[in-house]
């Protein structure tokens, strides 16, 4: 359509042209007499109308399509523009989607990815690939400690893995690394480089890590994805276990009792490795908390000028607060939600039991005491005998603060924990109702130290 009407005005302006020339040319001419001439002029000014009406729609039916030309060139030049953009915000999340936020290494989306992409490698050349399973534990209270520890592990372990290896966040305090190309031996020996580094010293002061692994190899170990990382778990479970006996040597109070043979409460060393292994395999937060009260404990007794051996004794209260539990069914220890009324009656019967199990060594009359009395209140509202102030023992005291704010920094399956601010804040509002407010004052000077 557009065509034909351009034809059209085509024809028109070639007839609207052509008939003011012959009239100019005939009154220029003479062949036209000159009382004609008048007409012939307007004549002549109506063509030169036509002409630029015709001019003009002519050029309309001309520029239209060149602008609509535009304008479809347009569309499509923005139309790839976003799809330039779509892509590079499609690459910028999948990137996002397998990393870790708190490490920055890739995360176990990725994992599932690169062990495929890399076995599938390892099968073609066959060289052979080993799974390394890292689990970092360590006695740092709150989470801001905590991440501030996996940070630096993760960086450590990132700087000396192979170029063409990969260091990965397999999830909580799990690290995963695949090394291509490194059998076993060499795998071990390139752990054990690793872990030499992790001993160095770490940003936050008086802490330990506890560092363990489990390595698989393809194809000697497994055939598959599956086969690798369950046997890399395998290994890592039994590390773990073999770590708990040399657990002992953290508490200065044991580290007493087992250079002391003639000590009375020497037979408590071997029986508290015994029941840590027990405590761990019933419920793994148990372990750690009660090293974590030891110490905050031991600062505690140090601060307040008390004898060595009473200091012994307070560790060991602590060390052994909640042998108890072992009494208690895991299904409420591990309970991921609020406990019932009778679930919470079973738990607080823990310091009782506890103390009826140390009732079968001799010498342990003041250990008993603490167990027995770590859950009594300053204002006498505690259990299990309701005891009130002084007539709760020292020793009872100290670990009562020390344990409430371990158990607050420290996660739970029913709960987060909270911040160390929080916790030393939660303290002070309970000073003189749930805690001794001398405790907690003392607690309040050599905490900073402890963190």
């Amino acid at each position: 359509m557009a065509k034909n009407l351009g034809a059209r005005l085509f024809l028109m302006l070639l007839f609207a042209g052509l008939v003011p020339l012959g009239i100019f040319f005939a009154a220029s001419t003479g062949i036209v007499p000159s009382e004609g001439k008048n007409y012939l002029l307007v004549i002549f000014l109506t063509c030169l109308v036509m002409v630029l009406i015709s001019a003009y729609l002519l050029t309309g039916s001309m520029v239209r399509p060149i602008k609509k030309l535009e304008k479809s060139l347009d569309e499509i030049g923005a139309a790839l523009e976003n799809q330039a953009y779509l892509r590079e915000k499609n690459a910028a999340l999948t990137i996002l989607a397998h990393t870790d936020d708190l490490t920055g290494l890739p995360n176990h989306r990725y994992l599932d990815h690169k062990l495929d992409e890399l076995l599938s490698e390892a099968e073609k050349t066959g060289q052979p690939l080993s799974l390394v399973l890292c689990a970092i534990d360590h006695d740092v209270p709150g989470y801001g400690g905590g991440d501030e520890i996996l940070k630096n592990c993760a960086n450590r372990m990132k700087q000396m893995i192979p170029p063409l290896g990969a260091a990965i966040r397999y999830g909580g305090n799990k690290f995963a690394l695949i090394l291509p190309g490194y059998d076993r031996p060499q795998a071990c020996a390139l752990i054990k480089e690793i872990q030499l580094a992790m001993e160095k010293p770490v940003p936050l002061k008086n802490h330990r890590i506890l560092f363990s692994t489990g390595t698989a190899c393809y194809p000697a170990w497994a055939l598959n994805k599956q086969e690798l990382i369950q046997r890399a778990e395998e290994e890592l479970d039994q590390t773990k276990k073999n770590h708990l006996p040399e657990i002992g040597k953290y508490f200065s109070g044991l580290l007493f009792l087992k250079d002391h043979p003639d000590h009375p409460l020497r037979e408590l060393h071997s029986f508290a490795q015994f029941i840590m292994i027990m405590i761990h395999a019933k419920d793994q937060y148990t372990l750690f908390h009660t090293e974590q009260v030891a110490k905050y404990a031991a600062a505690m007794g140090e601060a307040l000028s008390l004898p060595p051996n009473e200091i012994i004794y307070v560790q060991l209260g602590a060390l052994f607060q909640d042998v108890g539990k072992l009494e208690v069914p895991e299904s409420i220890l591990n309970k991921k939600g609020p406990l019932t009324e009778d679930e919470w009656n079973s738990i607080k019967q823990h310091p009782l039991w506890g103390a009826q199990i140390l009732s079968l060594f001799p010498d342990t009359g003041p250990v008993i005491n603490l167990v027995k009395h770590h859950h009594e209140r300053f204002d006498g509202t505690g259990y299990p005998d309701q005891l009130s102030g002084d007539s709760i023992p020292l020793g009872a005291r100290i670990i009562a603060v020390a344990d409430s704010f371990a158990a607050m920094t420290t996660p739970r399956p029913y709960r987060k924990e909270r911040s160390i601010s929080d916790s030393l804040i939660e303290l002070r509002q309970h000073a003189g109702t749930q805690f001794d407010p001398e405790m907690v004052q003392v607690f309040m000077t050599v905490v900073h130290d402890l963190i």
